[in-house]
């Protein structure tokens, strides 16, 4: 219903949520609870939580867990404030996060409080006002309380838009009634005054020429019974005028009061609302009401500003948030057709720039205009509603109207637009032009900065001379970028002109406004072409071309500065332009180009070019490197001198290996003592450092000595190989051409650093030493030492006699080489007594083993003794020494051989054991037991049959690493072994330990029956009693026997033996699977529990296990059996032994298995028993099992009496096996109305169900019994669920669906027509209601969407609309759900079904895609012609007239749009015009087509004119010619008159054209045609065209002298005159006071001389017609011209120039 009114009344009325639909209890819905004190946020406070609502966003609310007296959401900000108690605190809100930003503690408690701005929250205590900003601190007293408002509860708190007034709102309640009492406060005044209100708001208005608005402030009260009253007044300004407003209260209700005002400043309306849903509204400045009506029927409690509509919202106590505001389309039609107040209408339209009063503010303009009221009707223009008046046409107007006294109408026209905003385009440039007319460029100035000018080319033109910054501006906002461009570069901004045409995309002349730069200035240039050809994204322009530009005037510095900054970066694509900055330098300034080649910036160039220049320059090394071939670089390396060898490296580095070997053969083919040097140097440079992957094309060292040796310089070969061969010293061939050169140079500390230091062929450069022979042998000794010469080395020195190189080489050199040496002085028989002296020189550095091994190869170790003894004697602990020492004594059987073995600790036993081991086996073995080698211990003992020893020495080890080695199946000496350990060795020994260790080997070894004859002989057969007796031996007897031994030896073993450990053994028997013989021990053992477990688990015999268990009767057994038989499946048996026991702990296996087997007997017997441990599932399942014997009594009587029973567990397991008897009892028993419903739907007992679902309360039962309900046809019942579930949207499809499978549409359009008017009815409903309408009942579907479209989801009902092809419903659906485009293209697809004009036109008005305008007007050409017109009236302020020409013009159809077109033209259009004067010419109206023309010009003039040229009609004919003359195509003019015989068009047209040869022509054609009579109209009409001369010479050969005698005697007079003022301007002066003799007055310079001129004395006035008073003689103009031109008046003076007015400038006081 509300949205019935809101669309016929002119508001617009809408639903913001409903508290009590997203769940907020009614208790919590009241002015004491909820509040409102913005239109973003609303919050709900209960008990223990404040809920924030979102306007915009409802279903997702903010809840906070907080405990507060109440809070206040920010008006814009997630920022909420918090009161408790004297506490105030603001959080600022972050999903659920809550930052605290602000507090305070209040010293007295706060009634009301409310944020009046982004920062300031307002506290309301009984005594003052505060104002506290969170941001500054403590809260700051604004004013105090008065009397007026003691016992008055404060319900709202108002302020202005800069707190300047602010107003404190009580009401109370004195006699039963509700009246209220304010207090407006003045900031300035800093006083209070009381004031009778119960609602009031502040507003704003401006005021023409105050540059702060004023505050408006309104308030309303009741305080009778009688009507209210509202007052509207301008707050602050003294005398003010205030609008008195009755209240209009219904006698209904007496109670009734103003709840809540707002002021719309942008309609210039007050809202206001009462407390019991009534809706106000005022107009501002009239008081006018212009609506009352009921809004709510439940009454509001709440109220405040709706700023984003510009409206009023409300709350009211049912919990709907409602919002309302103005309709824009609909209150002025309302307001002149429902109020008739047609002054109202235009007052507010102006006022709020509301559409509708379009013809009225036309009608009010022209009658104002004709009633000669200029300044109000300039004022009418300017508030026009939507820029209605704002056009051509009333400027020009107003720019027509005759002066007045004062401010001229067009001044206050501007002067009112600029205070409403910003001028269009032809405004800015009228208001320009006359503002400039009085020099005040100031005034343009402001208007620019305050951007109330269009800003267009033609305005900054205007501004250009008389101020450039100001055109600047201008040209810029006009994108007039060639205009912006020409302005900065005329004021250098040259940085500013680039940035500025990158920024726009612009791209202007660069090359023309550089040269212009470098003409003015050539170093500001420079920074100029800098810019452009350096600008971000590429240069602006070809720098070619930027450096021609700079070359034409020589500037050389500029232009190489200019490249060395843009040639950044050695680009390939630059190679141009880096080849002509080198060629400029190298032709105008050599050191400049040097200084560039030094840099080494570029090498894209082109050489060849650049390489001559250089030659030129006289720069040679510069030619060189840029050679074009080797063969040019040759002649110039043979012309050079001098060249440095950092300039040679640095050009051959760039150069092949041949190249380079070329170049420097030239080098020392010409000057090879100069160029050595540098040939060395670049070869160092260029020979690189040998690698894995070496460059085929770099020089080798090998190309180098090749080169070298080809000009015989060994001094070169050494100089570069000196600095190369570190690099290359794992090059043998180098190293030996180095040593090879270095000694033919003599430069023997190098060969001897080489021979020591590289690496080379040992051989060759040992030969090539020997046969220099060297002044020093040193690099020989170095050599020979360094590669193991040592004896050829020792051979040849003793051979030519150099013993003292020997002896200085092992004393200095390298004396560990002496063994060597004493070998080979040994083969060279040298003398003993030499060899032990050098050796004795050498002491004990000589390495006593290699000296050993020597003298022992050559069968001369006793040569050694001496000095060995020595070594000894000095305490030498270096095994070498002992060993050989040891050797001696054994091979001299010396007596104190043995003692030496034994007791020495410095040899090294192994290799004298294995020196001695083949002759000497016993001293081996004391040598390897001395070292502790036990595996050479047993391999000696074992090679020479020594088993004995060997198992003695394993017996005593205890080492089992060497039993693992001797035990080992691969030792073939293994049986003998065993033989001597049990045979020999054990017996003897005593210590159990020993015995231990060896069982433990035999063990380890895997060998039972030797382990066991072991055993058997120290436990069984031993009468020791620490062996036989010994339980670590039986048990490992025992197990040793069970692993390897037969059952019966092992059965044997254990009834002899009786000192083993029961359980061990037991446990070794079980496995390996000799279960009797573990039962046997356990049962000797006396473990019945155990003994059961092998019958039980291993041997699986339950009936021999069972006799056991009642044998030995224990509960234990019994439990183990059970079990046992529990696993088999035994469930019965098991049961029994259970309860034989007594033991219920393996009720959870009896349970599954006793139900698995369907057992439930047996299962309430051992369950009966369990009961005594009190478990949960023992007695849930005692209950299941009751159920499943359908023992249903004494299941009731279990579940009534104590238990711990899961009775709902119970319910659910039976109602899964349909025991729905047993169900019901356990679901009634637990209250689970849920399950209980469900049950009851398996009984059948539907009414029961649907009880049971009530009490459950629950969504999913609902829907449960709903759906067992219509399948069952209980079609009440299912209503009834049905009602529970669709308020809730989210099951709404579910339940639609189930309808309609089951094919019950009716009956659930039934269900959802009775539920639209529930609390909670929501979205979902409507739209599922609209669907089934369309799909089932379509008559009904119109009504629904018109009544509840706003609820409804429009798309989703539009889809199935559309499927059913339901148009007419489509469209309304479009419509509502402002889809204005699909709205009118259903129309126009479906129009047969759909369409509706004042509809159409409707929706048309509201269209945002001016697309659908056009299609719009081709649809009502081709369906609705007769109406098109009106139609375009509706959007013709909105369409492209443009496009809708175009449109109209493809489908042939202008005609029918004339109307139209002619409304339009005055926006002067080339197309309209165009079209408009293709109908005039159909039509053949040629006076509207002349009138057309005329009027207006914007037309492509000659195309029209040539088309009328071609017309049978003469009057358009004589169009197409003035066309012509018009755009000064004056001959084709004059040729359609004279084609036409239209001799005036023609003389006219020539007299226009200023032309002499047009007007010769035209005399000439009046001759042609012997028409004297027009050739003498011609010659007055052109008469300063045609020379007399010429006219008399015509005249004559034609006999018309009378004709022209006329012009003759004008001709005369005015040469007469010429000659009077030349007589006269030669006289003498005479002075001022006096009158010349001869001198008579002026009569003018056309006036008749006394007594008149004589009728053929005239003179021709302006434009050539004759003067005022000539008449002409009769016949003297041609049929058809027998009178002046139209409109010419002989007595009227000549025009004037209208120069403009003095400007005033308080004419611009309002600007």
């Amino acid at each position: 219903a509300a949205n019935t009114m809101a669309e016929n009344l002119p508001i617009r009325f809408q639903q913001l949520l409903d508290l009590s639909g997203l769940g907020v209890a009614a208790a919590d819905i009241g002015f004491a609870n909820t509040t409102l004190t913005s239109e973003k946020y609303i919050t709900v406070r209960s008990a223990d939580k404040v809920t924030i609502y979102e306007t915009a966003s409802p279903n997702s609310p903010s809840v906070r867990a907080i405990q507060a007296d109440n809070t206040i959401m920010h008006a814009t900000h997630s920022i909420l404030a918090l009161r408790a108690g004297l506490n105030l605190q603001v959080f600022k809100l972050n999903g659920q996060e809550a930052q605290r930003f602000a507090a305070h503690t209040m010293t007295a408690p706060v009634e009301f409080w409310k944020w009046v701005s982004p920062n300031t929250i307002a506290l309301v205590t009984a005594d003052a006002v505060f104002h506290w900003n969170v941001e500054a601190g403590a809260p700051q007293k604004l004013f105090a309380r008065q009397a007026s408002l003691a016992g008055h509860q404060i319900i709202n708190y108002a302020v202005n838009h800069d707190l300047t007034w602010t107003c404190l709102v009580g009401i109370a309640k004195p006699a039963g009634r509700i009246v209220g009492h304010s207090l407006l406060y003045s900031a300035a005044a800093n006083v209070c005054q009381p004031i009778d209100a119960c609602a009031v708001a502040f507003g704003v208005k401006k005021v023409p020429g105050q540059a702060k608005p004023s505050t408006l402030f309104a308030f309303s009260a009741r305080q009778t019974a009688a009507a209210g009253t509202m007052m509207i007044l301008e707050v602050g300004v003294p005398n003010a005028p205030k609008v008195n407003v009755p209240l209009y209260f219904p006698d209904s209700n007496p109670n009734d009061f103003p709840l809540a005002v707002s002021i719309s400043d942008k309609y210039s309306v007050v809202y206001l609302v009462t407390k019991e849903g009534y809706f106000h509204l005022y107009d501002v400045e009239s008081g006018k009401r212009i609506l009352l009506n009921q809004v709510s029927t439940e009454p509001f409690f709440a109220g405040v500003a709706h700023d984003s509509t510009s409206g009023i919202m409300a709350i009211n106590a049912s919990g709907k948030v409602v919002a309302l505001t103005v309709n824009e389309e609909k209150i002025i039609p309302y307001i002149t057709s429902s109020l008739n107040d047609v002054a109202l209408a235009i007052s507010l339209a102006g006022r709020g720039n509301l559409p509708g009063a379009e013809g009225l503010y036309s009608q009010q303009f022209e009658q104002l205009i004709q009633a000669g009221q200029y300044q109000v009707a300039a004022q009418v223009a300017a508030n026009s509603p939507q820029g209605l008046l704002r056009t051509t046409n009333t400027i020009r107007v107003l720019k027509s109207l005759p002066p007045t006294p004062g401010t001229s109408p067009l001044l206050t026209y501007f002067s009112l637009l600029l205070d409403k905003g910003k001028l269009n385009e032809l405004e800015s440039i009228e208001l320009t032009q006359f503002v400039l007319g009085q020099n005040r460029v100031d005034f343009i100035e402001g208007w620019v900065k305050d951007d109330k000018l269009f800003a267009s080319e033609q305005l900054g033109d205007l501004l250009r001379a008389p101020s450039a910054k100001l055109a600047l501006v201008i040209y810029d906002k006009a994108k007039a970028h060639h205009k912006v461009v020409a302005i900065l570069a005329e004021s250098g901004q040259y940085d500013a002109m680039v940035a500025y045409a990158k920024r726009e995309g612009y791209t202007p002349n660069w090359l023309q406004l550089l040269q212009a730069i470098i003409a003015r200035n050539p170093p500001a240039a420079g920074k100029f072409a800098k810019m452009l050809l350096s600008a971000d994204g590429g240069a602006l322009m070809d720098a070619s071309q930027a450096v021609d530009a700079f070359m034409a005037r020589g500037n050389i510095k500029e232009v190489t500065s200019l490249l060395l900054d843009v040639l950044d970066g050695n680009k390939p694509e630059d190679a141009a332009l880096q080849t002509r900055l080198l060629e400029i330098n190298l032709k105008h300034a050599p050191k400049v180009a040097e200084e560039i080649f030094r840099t080494n910036l570029f090498s894209h160039y082109d050489r060849a070019k650049i390489s001559a220049l250089a030659e030129q320059a006289k720069l040679l090394h510069r030619a060189i490197e840029n050679a074009p071939s080797m063969a040019e670089v040759r002649r110039l390396l043979s012309l050079a001198q001098g060249l440095s060898p950092d300039f040679l490296i640095s050009f051959f580095g760039s150069k092949s290996n041949v190249e380079t070997i070329e170049g420097l053969r030239e080098l020392l083919k010409t000057n090879p003592h100069a160029n050595l040097e540098a040939v060395v140097a670049v070869g160092v440079r260029y020979t690189p450092a040998p690698s894995a992957n070496p460059d085929p094309d770099a020089l080798k060292p090998t190309d180098l000595i090749n080169l070298f040796e080809e000009h015989g310089s060994i001094q070169g070969t050494y100089l570069y190989l000196k600095q190369i061969v570190p690099l290359h010293k794992g090059d043998k061939e180098v190293v030996f051409k180095y040593i090879e050169a270095a000694a033919k140079v003599g430069a023997v500390p190098d060969v001897e650093a080489a021979c020591k230091d590289l690496e080379y062929e040992p051989v060759a450069v040992r030969e090539l030493l020997k046969e220099i022979k060297l002044s020093s042998q040193l690099p020989l000794v170095i050599v020979c030492d360094k590669h193991d010469f040592v004896e050829d080395l020792t051979h040849y020195l003793f051979r030519n006699n150099m013993f003292d190189y020997i002896v200085n080489y092992v004393q200095t050199i390298n004396p560990s080489s002496t063994p060597q040496v004493v070998g080979a002085l040994l083969d060279e028989n040298c003398d003993e007594n030499r060899i032990k002296s050098l050796i004795d020189t050498v002491g004990h550095l000589c390495p006593v083993e290699q000296l050993v091994e020597e003298a022992e190869k050559r069968d001369r170790l006793k040569l050694l003794r001496p000095w060995l003894e020595a070594r000894f004697n000095e305490g030498n602990r270096e095994a070498s020494t002992h060993d050989a020492l040891a050797k001696i004594l054994i091979i001299t059987n010396d007596e104190r051989k043995e003692q030496f073995l034994t007791s020495n600790q410095f040899y090294d036993s192994l290799k004298v054991g294995a020196f001695c081991e083949n002759n000497y086996p016993d001293l081996a073995l004391l040598a390897y037991q001395r070292g502790n080698n036990y595996e050479q211990v047993i391999a000696v003992t074992s090679k020479h049959a020594m088993f004995k020893q060997q198992a003695k020495f394993l017996v005593e080890l205890q080492d089992g690493a060497m039993w693992a080695l001797v035990l080992t199946e691969t030792n073939e000496h293994r049986r003998q072994l065993i033989d001597q350990v049990v045979q020999t060795v054990l017996p003897d020994v005593q210590d159990p330990t020993v015995v231990s260790h060896t069982v433990q080997a035999f063990m380890t070894a895997e060998l039972p029956n030797e382990l066991i004859e072991l055993l058997d002989r120290l436990v069984v057969n031993n009468s020791n009693p620490v062996f036989s007796e010994n339980k670590s031996l039986q048990d490992l007897l025992l197990r040793t026997a069970i692993q390897s031994s037969s059952a019966e030896k092992v059965m044997e073993y254990v009834n002899r033996l009786t000192k083993y450990t029961p359980t061990t053994t037991a446990e070794a028997a079980i496995a390996k699977e000799l279960y009797e013989v573990a039962f046997v021990v356990y049962q000797k053992a006396a473990l019945p529990l155990e003994a059961v477990s092998v019958l039980v688990d291993k041997m699986g015999e339950l009936e021999r296990a069972q006799d056991f268990a009642d044998r030995v009767d224990e509960a234990m057994v019994f439990t183990k059996l059970a079990n046992a038989q529990l696993a088999q499946g035994l469930v019965k048996a098991a049961i029994q032994n259970f309860l034989a026991a007594g033991d219920p702990n393996s009720y959870f296996t009896v349970i599954e298995v006793a139900k698995e087997q369907q057992h439930y007997t047996e299962l309430v017997a051992f369950l009966k028993m369990a009961r005594k441990i009190k478990k949960e599932k023992i007695e849930t399942e005692l209950a299941y099992a009751l159920a499943q014997t359908n023992s249903l009594a004494a299941l009731e009587e279990f579940i009534v009496s104590p238990n711990l029973a899961k009775i709902s567990t119970v319910g659910e397991a039976c109602f899964a096996q349909g025991l729905y008897e047993a169900a019901q009892l356990c679901f009634t028993q637990t209250l689970s109305y849920a399950r209980l419903a469900s049950t009851l739907i398996k009984l059948s007992a539907y009414s029961g169900a649907v009880d049971a679902a009530r009490k459950a309360n629950n969504i999913n039962t609902w829907k449960e019994v709903n759906r067992a309900c219509v399948d069952a046809n209980e079609t009440r019942l299912a209503q009834v669920c049905g009602m529970q579930i669709i308020t809730h949207g989210d099951e709404l499809d579910e339940i639609v669906q189930h309808y309609e499978r089951r094919m019950k549409a009716d009956e659930l359009m039934a269900l959802l027509e009775s539920a639209l008017g529930l609390e909670r009815a929501h979205r979902g409903m409507f739209t599922s209601l609209a669907t089934l309408y369309s799909n089932y009942k379509p008559e009904k579907l119109m009504e629904h969407i018109n009544l509840f479209h706003a609820r409804m989801n429009i798309h989703k009902v539009a889809m199935v609309v559309e499927k059913n092809l339901q148009w007419k419903e489509l469209s309304t659906l479009y419509k509502y759900d402002n889809e204005n485009d699909k709205a009118l293209r259903i129309m126009m697809a479906h129009s047969s079904d759909s369409f509706d004009d004042m509809q159409f036109k409707e929706i048309l008005a509201r269209v945002k895609n001016h697309d659908v305008y056009y299609d719009a007007v081709l649809f009502y050409i081709n369906e609705h012609a007769d109406i098109v017109t009106d139609m375009l009236a509706v959007i013709q302020a909105k369409v492209d007239h443009v496009k809708v020409v175009d449109r109209v013009r493809k489908v042939g159809q202008l005609p029918l749009i004339k109307k139209y077109l002619i409304a339009v033209q005055d926006k002067n259009l080339v197309q309209v015009n165009a079209a408009v004067n293709e109908l005039y010419i159909e039509e053949q109206d040629y006076e509207a087509l002349k009138t057309s023309i005329d009027t207006y010009d914007n037309v492509d003039a000659i195309a029209l004119a040539q088309k009328l040229e071609k017309s049978e009609l003469l009057e358009f004919r004589r169009i197409a010619a003035h066309l012509y003359k018009q755009n000064k195509r004056y001959k084709q003019s004059i040729d359609l008159s004279k084609e036409d015989k239209l001799y005036k068009d023609a003389m006219e047209t020539v007299a226009v054209s200023q032309d002499r040869e047009l007007a010769q022509q035209l005399l000439d054609f009046f001759v042609e045609i012997q028409s004297p009579h027009s050739f003498t109209a011609a010659l007055f009409v052109c008469y300063d065209l045609v020379t007399p001369d010429k006219v008399m010479e015509m005249a004559w050969m034609n006999k018309w002298s009378d004709f022209i005698m006329p012009y003759l005697i004008q001709v005369m007079r005015e040469y007469t005159q010429k000659v009077d003022t030349l007589v006269a301007a030669a006289a003498p002066k005479e002075p001022k006071n006096g009158t010349p003799a001869g001198f008579a007055p002026s009569h003018g310079a056309h006036s008749p001389p006394p007594g008149g001129f004589p009728p053929a004395a005239y003179s021709p006035g302006p434009g050539g017609f004759p003067p005022p008073g000539f008449s002409p003689p009769p016949g003297a103009f041609p049929p058809g011209y027998a009178s002046p031109p139209p409109g010419y008046n002989p007595s009227s003076p000549p025009p004037t120039s209208v120069s403009p007015s003095g400007f005033d400038p308080n004419d611009f006081s309002g600007f």
